[in-house]
């Protein structure tokens, strides 16, 4: 029975009018039902009452506070889970009074804890695992750097964090009428430094250090070792084959077991080539290219430059007039420079010789004799007896000149002219001779024929006879006749005389040079 109905009938019983308390209706409602233990419960005053009422709350066990005076009372917190009985009695002295009594459920609040794997190095997993209470949703977020950054699952494994240091993981689990919250933090070991150097470039067959100075508990092991002096080292030696190397360090924290990597990448040039070319030979006056074909970023340069149209391209033009030892240079603005030599020989153009312009008369022939070479070709060829030869027989109608091509034994070729001066006269006489014994032009004698009672006298600037001829077909050979003595080069008077084919008198002079 509800203490209302109850003093109704004490009052009925006693005598007393208790009509005023029809005037008092006690009512409330609570913010959540059920609710949980440690989450604050909101009451609200809903009761119809005159002025000057006053009310009493009792809220039951285990509430803070127990009880309450005020019209809508502060948050009420239960440290205890079960049911709760709160009354609310509103009074307006004698003439009202009236109360009212609600069951209030307080679900047990869920234990929140879990475990994991932390600490552990960057970009490996991490699993965590619920070991509360059994409940119904589960939010889990990671903290800073954590891929995902959340789960719903009971227990989420394979967390990466990306970065080291301590991160907070906060739990929320509910199980259905009550959440709870917890953070804990964990720990991520930082990562060694890993440092194998700046990507460089070396010259070929060349070796560069890697790496850095060791750090005390750190292991190095580097890939590919086999071209390295010390693989297991902080920074060893490399000795590269390859044009491309990429090296790769792994470095081991021996405290954390954690591992990082890094790598370098070493260029390593071609190798500079300097190619002259082969050593070769030309005539004096010929060119010739030198070197060979350009390779891309060499830098070329040519010593001596004297001789070449391009000192500073790889195969220049040479047209040396002596014979010249080339050294051609290559660089590349970073390796050493490399060096080659080639010899260009030239030959000098050979001695090319006709002989001595001559006279003959016509319908005669005479022999030329060419010298200076190994190889002879004559033009005009058509009164020659043979073209081809050094002494070949020409017998021209008119004055000619006679061309010869001498080449020597290095294909160098030479020009020489002689001309034959063709006359009418019986006789001609020529103004020198050489009496060397070479066999060129070696005697003095009147060119012609027909002459009869010929006579021949040679005499000295003194006017002495030093020879004495009556045969058209001999000459002098330079020596005083009887003596044999030989004559001082120099000019000599001759005087010739006798009875051409037309019966007509000779009676002629002139001076010939003895040439030594």
């Amino acid at each position: 029975m509800k203490k209302k109905s109850f003093y109704l009938v004490i009052g009925i019983l006693l005598g007393i009018n208790f009509q005023n308390f029809a005037q008092c209706n006690a009512d409330f409602k609570e913010s959540q039902d059920p609710t949980c233990v440690n989450s604050p419960v909101y009451f609200i005053n809903i009761s119809e009452y005159p002025s000057g009422t006053t009310f009493s709350w009792d809220f039951g066990a285990g509430a803070t506070p127990a009880t309450s005076t005020a019209l809508n009372p502060p948050p009420v917190v239960y440290s205890t889970p079960g049911q709760k009985n709160v009354e609310l009695i509103i009074s307006n002295g004698g003439s009202c009074w009236d109360n009212k009594q609600r069951q209030l459920d307080v679900a047990p609040e869920p234990s929140v804890t879990f475990t994991s794997t932390a600490p552990v190095c960057p970009e490996v997993g991490v699993d965590f695992a619920y070991t509360g209470d059994l409940v119904l949703e589960y939010m889990w977020t990671f903290g800073e750097g954590a891929t995902p950054s959340s789960s719903v699952l009971q227990n989420p494994t394979g967390i990466i964090y990306s970065s080291p240091g301590t991160k907070n993981v906060t739990l929320t689990v509910s199980n259905g009428f009550c959440s709870i919250t917890t953070t804990q933090t964990i720990d991520i070991y930082s990562l060694p430094i890993a440092f194998a150097g700046e990507d460089t470039t070396i010259c070929a067959d060349r070796s560069v250090q890697l790496g850095t100075d060791p750090t005390a508990n750190y292991s190095y092991s580097w890939f590919p070792p086999s071209v390295l002096d010390l693989p297991y080292s902080s920074n060893p030696v490399a000795s590269p084959v390859a044009s491309l190397t990429n090296f790769i360090l792994s470095v081991t924290d021996a405290t954390t077991g954690c591992q990082a990597t890094d790598t370098i990448l070493v260029t390593m040039l071609t190798p500079l080539i300097s190619d002259a070319g082969n050593d070769v030979e030309i005539c004096f006056g010929e060119e010739v290219q030198i070197g060979a074909a350009l390779v891309e970023g060499q830098l070329y340069s040519w010593s001596p430059v004297a001789g070449l149209d391009d000192e500073l391209i790889p195969n220049p033009i040479s047209s040396a007039d002596t014979t010249t030892l080339y050294t051609l240079t290559v660089t590349d603005g970073i390796c050493d420079p490399v060096f080659d030599d080639v010899l260009v020989t030239v030959h000098p153009l050979p001695d090319a010789n006709a002989g001595v312009n001559d006279t003959i008369t016509t319908g005669s022939e005479i022999q030329l004799i060419a010298t200076g070479g190994v190889q002879y070709i004559w033009t005009p060829s058509f009164s020659l007896s043979n073209s081809a030869v050094f002494n070949p027989i020409a017998s021209p109608d008119e004055t000619t000149v006679y061309t010869v091509s001498v080449t020597d034994i290095y294909g160098c070729v030479k020009t020489d002219d002689i001309e034959i001066t063709v006359i009418e006269p019986s006789y001609w006489f020529p103004n020198a001779f050489t009496p060397d014994g070479n066999g060129i032009n070696d005697v003095f004698y009147i060119r012609g024929e027909g002459i009869t009672d010929f006579e021949l006298y040679i005499f000295n600037r003194a006017g002495q006879l030093v020879y004495y001829s009556e045969n058209f077909y001999e000459g002098w050979n330079g020596k005083k006749q009887g003596s044999n003595e030989e004559m001082p080069e120099g000019a000599y008077m001759f005087k010739i005389k006798g009875v051409d084919t037309n019966d007509t008198p000779i009676d002629d002079s002139g001076v010939i040079n003895l040439i030594r």
